[in-house]
């Protein structure tokens, strides 16, 4: 067995595997360091997001006669919805604060960001979609 494996995790067949590599490794190697992260968005997610974003910005701008563009809508929304990091030092060098990214949220935390857009654009007239085969829409399925 090699003293080093990486997995992704999905599923309890893969956490019972993931047991077994683990009694192995110990059996050979007398130790291991196991580190358990979450998972980021995930691609679903974020090409349903963006398909979002360009409906919500389409909407606006014919509603209102502006133009806003769909990064402004979405640095909106973040500023909105996820709120700001706070300003900081390194150094000598001072960061201002900025608006916090979706980048690093993960699956659920995606969710509920997508669940206050999705109750925002409600509360004037804008039904975003739900595609069926969607992440957003498998989650939501499964917390009700």
């Amino acid at each position: 067995m090699n003293d080093s494996i990486k997995k992704q995790v999905s599923s309890k067949q893969g956490i019972d595997q993931c047991v077994r590599d683990m009694h192995k490794m110990l059996e050979e190697h007398g130790f291991m360091t196991v580190e358990i992260k979450r998972g980021h968005r995930s691609l679903s997610q974020n090409a349903l997001y963006w398909i979002w974003i360009k409906e919500i910005a389409e909407f606006i701008n014919t509603k209102k006669g502006t133009d806003f563009t769909s990064d402004e809508i979405h640095t909106k929304l973040k500023a909105d919805f996820l709120g700001f990091e706070p300003a900081r030092k390194i150094g000598s060098t001072d960061i201002p604060q900025q608006v916090k990214s979706t980048k690093k949220l993960t699956k659920g935390e995606m969710m509920h960001y997508m669940q206050q857009i999705e109750a925002w654009c409600a509360g004037f007239g804008l039904t975003l979609p739900r595609p069926e085969d969607s992440q957003y829409e498998q989650l939501m399925r499964m917390n009700r």
